[in-house]
């Protein structure tokens, strides 16, 4: 491509220039120009101040198209001059031709197709007002929008929006989707354009590349401004990246253009992690899932310097509005990740501080109304320290009263009567954590009722809360802690575990999860390997739809996980090796110690692994996760929900219909995230107009998805849908699975339809 120079006369002393295609930028918001100060541009252009001498529209012109060959079709042309900058124009490079045993072939090849390519967050003029930004159009011939923005040092603003073209005299254009999926056929247009007052004759060719299969040549006539579109059939055979390569060879106006697609692999996917602590060297074992693809298997290994990393990840999913079960989890999130930071010297985001605050509060105040003892001892969990709330004092102490008031004569606290001891001894353990100092007749008569009682600890998990509890200590938590050590196993990739016998329930009652049983275990233990290494299996289990997944215990997951992963402090290699050799590498920063480090790699199936940090560290925390695609089964559905989409006779180039049917028990709404495939385009309002009865709060219509959401399901019905759908492609499509989920629960992987698309008549 040719290498335009912006050269802008600004009034003010700042601006900001941004360069993207046209047809990428027009959702873009719309800038209202300010009547002071003024901006206009210079000589030559191209110039994002003026539009006029930036770029001109182009008058469309009817294509008129000869010569043999299948896919014949009507084309559209933009007109724009080819100069070397002086009009305004931005050109292509011309390719240079080569003879080869008499045909001509371009030795250059465009690759380059960016929607957006330049953001210059800051340009300072020249003490005479103008600025210059140099910069290489991409290989896309299209018409590019400039948007600039500006300041002067009184602090006036404006802006301005520009556009100018890149063309090519003749040229070639593959039209490709955004991605494909293993197993897809596809009818792919191929376009040859020819923007001269003369006739052009060539040949096209288009090869194919990867995991996909095709290849064709046919001669070309050109009219003067004309043009022609050839389809050429293609089957994708396996995931990966396809490469397509076209070239038009016509002489002096030959060109090449070639493009790459993402191939996505078919079937159900699934992912398997394992977690740890590294020091120097260790090995990684990620179990791959039966009957997997092993040419669709990607490793992603994700090391966490310190703990306000992982605060970091929690805080950003409450930020985005999820609700943990512990109303009053938000304060103990705030308050570690701000005091985690300030030792840092790390700042964290105010506002997401602040806003999620504000959501702890708002359910701190409802559910603190007549909390009874257990309750009141579930928010305290979470409500130490400075919360940064003028109310919170009193709350807290009408919580405290209500701990103190509930507390037996025993020493015992429970939540219901007839509870077994099992039970009233973890409950006792878990209440006691929330009795401050000053409450020394409490703890006492809590310590003395849990020590009364030890012989009858018989299990790994009470052994932990009554530890962590912080009311046993010395010989008598003795037994305890051999009860707990002893009861740690090591998987095969040596992930830590802790096996609880059944019957076992945990303070609230219910069996407790295996996240809750490792935050205690960490909390019961003292420093060391074994508990680094279960307080990563923390961070293996952490998702951002679920958080650490030890529901009311998460507040103590959330301080295992700060109280047992030390920070990183100076500069670390970190290398992911297969069988020895280097797959992946990067470093820790220590002046960004809030971000992960991310190491990504295909390593061979059944090929060693290891992690390998340089210096050694004190123990950073990683989550392995192996991602990898399986065969759809019988049993990949939701139990009693029965899903149907169903594409109707579809056209490329023309709407068609997709009929969706759901059947599920009364009372239920179901979501069900239907994946379109590539090319495909929808739009709410037709979605609404088509559906009577359905309410915009039950329709989402992303780029490559839609997601429905039922009502409430009447005894013995069936809910109906149709989704109105304009393809672009013809063939025979696959998508990313359906997902099913009942009342905004977990959703479910189903096999997706296929999607069949006729060509347009003609083609």
């Amino acid at each position: 491509m040719s290498n335009p120079t912006v050269v802008a006369r600004f009034v003010p002393v700042l601006a900001l220039l941004a360069l993207g295609a046209a047809c990428a930028a027009g959702s873009s918001p719309q800038m209202e120009m300010a009547p002071s100060p003024t901006v206009a541009a210079s000589e030559p252009a191209p110039a994002p101040m003026d539009e006029a001498e930036m770029a001109r529209e182009a008058p469309a012109r009817s294509a008129k198209a000869k010569g043999p060959g299948n896919g014949f079709g009507a084309g559209r042309r933009a007109e724009k001059k080819v100069a070397d900058g002086g009009d305004g124009a931005a050109s292509p490079a011309e390719p240079e031709v080569a003879d080869a045993e008499g045909q001509d072939a371009p030795e250059r090849t465009r690759s380059w197709f960016p929607e957006a390519f330049l953001w210059q967050p800051l340009v300072e003029t020249a003490p005479d007002g103008t600025a210059t930004v140099p910069f290489t159009v991409p290989d896309s011939l299209t018409q590019w929008r400039i948007l600039a923005l500006a300041h002067d040092a009184s602090g006036q603003q404006t802006g301005a929006v520009a556009t100018f073209e890149s063309s090519l005299p003749v040229y070639v254009d593959p039209v490709v989707p955004g991605w494909l999926h293993a197993g897809d056929r596809l009818l792919l247009p191929i376009q040859v354009m020819n923007n001269t007052a003369e006739p052009v004759q060539g040949t096209l060719t288009v090869e194919a590349t990867g995991p996909w299969t095709g290849s064709g040549t046919a001669p070309v006539t050109l009219s003067a401004g004309g043009s022609d579109v050839r389809s050429l059939p293609l089957v994708v055979t396996g995931a990966g990246e396809a490469r397509l390569v076209a070239r038009l060879r016509a002489g002096d106006a030959s060109d090449a253009a070639e493009r790459t697609i993402p191939v996505r692999p078919s079937g159900r996917p699934v992912t398997d992690t394992a977690g740890g602590t590294l020091t120097d060297q260790r090995s990684l074992s990620v179990a791959s899932a039966p009957g997997a693809d092993p040419g669709t298997q990607e490793l992603e290994v994700v090391l966490f310097g310190g703990p306000l990393a992982v605060l970091q990840a929690e805080l950003g999913r409450l930020g985005a509005g999820a609700r943990p079960v512990d109303a009053a989890y938000g304060f103990a999130l705030s308050a570690r990740a701000e005091a985690l930071a300030a030792a840092a010297g790390t700042p964290v985001a105010p506002e997401t501080l602040r806003k999620v605050r504000l959501l702890a509060w708002q359910r701190v105040v409802r559910e603190a109304r007549a909390a009874d003892a257990g309750r009141a001892a579930d928010l305290l969990a979470s409500m130490s320290g400075d919360l940064a709330v003028e109310a919170a004092g009193p709350v807290r102490a009408a919580l405290l009263r209500a701990v103190v008031d509930g507390q037996r004569a025993d020493g015992t606290w429970g939540r219901r009567n007839n509870a077994p001891l099992q039970e009233l001894l973890v409950n006792t353990a878990w209440t006691a954590r929330t009795v401050p100092e000053g409450q020394q007749a409490s703890r006492l008569r809590a310590s003395a009722s849990l020590e009364r009682f030890l012989h009858e600890v018989k299990d790994p998990y009470t052994a932990a809360v009554l530890l962590a509890s912080g009311r046993i200590d010395g010989d008598a938590a003795a037994p305890l802690l051999q009860l707990l050590t002893d009861a740690i196993r090591r998987d095969e990739d040596g992930t830590p575990r802790i096996e609880v016998p059944p019957g076992i329930v945990n303070p609230w009652g219910y069996r407790p999860p295996p996240a809750e049983v490792v935050a205690f275990a960490v909390l019961a233990l003292p420093d060391g390997p074994e508990r680094r290494d279960l307080a990563a299996t923390l961070l293996a289990g952490w998702s951002a739809s679920g958080g650490f997944g030890a529901g009311m215990a998460d507040v103590l997951a959330l301080e295992a996980v700060t109280a047992a992963l030390p920070a990183t402090t100076g500069e670390v290699a970190v290398s992911l090796l297969a069988d020895g050799a280097v797959v992946a590498s990067g470093r820790f920063d220590p002046a960004r110690p809030g971000e992960p480090l991310l190491l990504q790699g295909r390593p061979a199936p059944g090929a060693t692994l290891s992690l390998r940090a340089d210096p050694p560290v004190g123990g950073v925390a990683f989550v392995a996760t192996r991602r990898s695609w399986v065969p759809w089964s019988a049993t990949d559905r939701l139990a009693g929900v029965d899903v149907t989409v169903e594409p109707r006779a579809l056209v490329a180039g023309k709407q068609g219909e997709v009929g969706v049917e759901v059947l599920a028990p009364a009372g239920r709404r179901v979501t069900v995230e239907i994946p379109l495939p590539p090319g495909m385009s929808t739009d709410r309002d037709s979605l609404l107009a088509a559906n009577v009865g359905l309410t915009a709060g039950q329709v989402t219509v992303a780029t490559d998805r839609v997601i429905l959401t039922t009502s409430p399901f009447a005894p013995a019905t069936i809910q109906r849908f149709v989704l109105r759908v304009t393809p672009t492609f013809g063939g025979e499509f696959g998508t990313e699975p359906l997902l099913v989920s009942f009342d905004g629960g977990e959703p479910v992987a189903v096999r997706p339809p296929r999607f069949t698309v006729a060509a347009p008549p003609g083609s």
